[in-house]
């Protein structure tokens, strides 16, 4: 089951025309607005018939038996084991694993009507031990084969009604050109605007960012993973004090909108 945390996006962010010795009017402490978020178009399909669960959508698609056991999934970044255990006619639990240490679990349940998916998550993966979780909630665009599971079908993002703290917020400095992230669980970074890429503290997948400032004021963050490119993140400033935020899954091919605000 896809897992609808947010992605606070890892990014630099813009230091404005004023003297050297002033705040950016980025710093502090920033929180991602729920509310505003706009979640990606692209369906999930899956189907769970037969035994055997499929994410079609997924990139790269796979199958596994939905027998409870993990099994070995090659080609994610962040996770290279799953398990799928069916519950009853309309829920499904979901655990993953990442060089055999547990990163993630999921119940995801299919509404009495069929109409609607509410997942509900926990990530084990933060760099500070911690554990976070949330929930969020898909609409049935297509039914599934005949036969199948409630969870088979196409399904379409609706809203993340709820995630842990420590994960939607983050501590952002901007100074001489060179910024520095920090978010509530631990991930970290510190690249020069231009300059070469650095590791991201405490990602699982090794991922490196660099940072670069647009013609129009905005910052964009491109990561990587070996080499590849996976993400590009803009953060433009707005005239409510927020920051905008689209942030393009490169190797999913989907794009999500939000913004923070200052707390």
């Amino acid at each position: 089951m896809m897992k609808l945390v947010l992605p606070f996006a890892l990014a630099g962010l813009l230091a404005l025309t004023t003297p050297a010795f002033a705040q950016s009017a980025f710093d502090g402490v920033w929180k991602v607005d729920l509310a505003s978020a706009q979640l990606p178009d692209k369906p999930y399909v899956q189907s769970l018939q037969d035994g055997v669960y499929s994410c079609s959508s997924c990139v790269p698609a796979y199958s596994i038996p939905a027998d409870g056991k993990m099994h070995k999934v090659e080609g994610f970044s962040y996770w290279d084991e799953t398990s799928i255990q069916i519950v009853d006619g309309q829920t499904v639990e979901e655990a993953q694993k990442l060089n055999g240490r547990p990163v993630g679990t999921s119940r995801s349940q299919v509404s009495a009507d069929g109409a609607t998916l509410t997942t509900t998550w926990t990530d084990t993966s933060a760099p500070d031990g911690t554990t976070s979780s949330g929930q969020g909630t898909m609409s049935r665009i297509a039914p599934g084969a005949a036969g199948g599971h409630a969870i088979s079908g196409s399904w379409k993002n609706e809203a993340v009604s709820s995630a842990s703290e420590a994960s939607l917020t983050a501590t952002m400095h901007l100074a001489a050109g060179v910024f520095s992230f920090k978010t509530g669980n631990g991930y970290s970074y510190e690249a020069r605007l231009g300059g070469p890429a650095v590791p991201i503290t405490g990602d699982l997948a090794g991922a490196t960012a660099t940072v670069r400032q647009l013609a129009d004021g905005s910052i964009e963050e491109t990561d990587h993973i070996n080499g590849e490119r996976t993400s590009i993140t803009t953060l433009t400033p707005t005239a409510d004090g927020s920051i905008s935020i689209k942030y393009e899954n490169l190797k999913v091919g989907t794009t999500t909108n939000y913004k923070v605000i200052r707390q």
